[in-house]
């Protein structure tokens, strides 16, 4: 067993945006407004299954992790001549921090408040580097408590 995974998710990385709620016949009916999301949230549920297996990783409630993520995003091909090299528009940092955990719960981690310490980045690619997320995430023995 170990205490740390690391594994690429490929694809362009999708935000958790704004979720709905509605009743339709007396059913609740919840809605994204980002369509691309859940096969986003799969693609990182299987790529962190198929490490856990190869590792042999477990987890329970009581463990707390760090997560180091970096999203690679693809340059747009209308990009102007003075191009900035950071990734500063949309989407937000923090939406596709919120898409990632939320891909990991059940899969590596119980929840994601269990997440105590985050390293996160989002770069465009450079060179032949592929669109995509790189997710390192480590245990600790078990929560401090006071």
């Amino acid at each position: 067993m170990t205490d740390t995974i690391s594994f690429f998710v490929g694809g362009e990385p999708q935000p958790k945006g704004s979720t709905r709620a509605f009743v339709v016949k007396g059913r609740p009916i919840i809605t994204s407004s980002n369509k691309n999301l859940k096969q986003w949230e799969l693609r990182i549920a299987h790529e962190a299954q198929a490490e856990a297996a190869k590792v042999n990783w477990k987890f329970g409630p009581e463990d707390a992790y760090t997560i180091a993520a970096d999203f690679k995003f693809q340059l747009p091909k209308s990009r102007p001549r003075k191009w900035r090299h950071q990734h500063t528009v949309k989407p937000d940092l923090d939406k596709v921090l919120r898409a990632l955990n939320d891909a990991l719960t059940n899969i590596l981690i119980s929840d994601d408040s269990q997440i105590v310490n985050a390293e996160v980045g989002k770069s465009y690619c450079e060179g032949d580097e592929q669109p995509g997320l790189y997710v390192a995430l480590e245990k600790f023995p078990g929560r401090m408590l006071r």
